[in-house]
């Protein structure tokens, strides 16, 4: 890392289902200090730009963790130049985790809020955060999730 950082808000990890995966509260609540000090990568895979590291993991009371984005300017605006504007500017980029987790089977399938699941994640543990640069998240800014998320798009309650 070089010196110049953009700090921007970060919202990520909530209670619900995510790839037929249900994440419950008490798990995330678990994991959160983890998170400190996590890269933040401008792809997901193993060999992706690491632009950046997570600090001040939180709960946001409103079910995300939140933190603090560290981005190294000269390796963000290596990886994608219009990166570094957009966190300038606040605009908002979606965001993603890439976790490992044990996912246990329950008896039959749930549902949480309508959403149906077959596992359960327990024993998350972060690997990374992803500035989703291509593609689609499991979970987008739409759903509250991402970086420079706006108060208005925000959750304003726990799930």
């Amino acid at each position: 890392m070089n010196g110049y950082y953009i700090a921007a808000p970060l919202q990520f990890l909530r209670q619900g289902v995510a790839n037929d995966v249900f994440y419950p509260q008490q798990e995330i609540d678990k994991c959160l200090p983890l998170w400190d000090g996590i890269p933040i990568q401008a792809d997901h895979s193993m060999d992706g730009a690491t632009i950046g590291f997570v600090v001040d993991p939180r709960p946001g009371g409103d079910g995300f963790i939140h933190a603090t984005g560290m981005f190294d300017v000269q390796l963000t605006q290596a990886a994608d130049p219009d990166i570094v504007q957009k966190l300038q500017s606040g605009q908002p980029l979606p965001l993603s985790e890439a976790m490992r987790v044990i996912k246990k089977v329950p008896h039959k399938f749930f549902y949480f809020r309508g959403q149906r699941y077959s596992h359960i994640a327990t024993e998350i543990r972060p690997l990374h955060l992803t500035l989703v640069v291509q593609g689609v998240p499991a979970v987008g800014i739409e759903q509250g999730q991402g970086i420079n998320i706006p108060p208005e798009r925000r959750a304003t309650k726990v799930l």
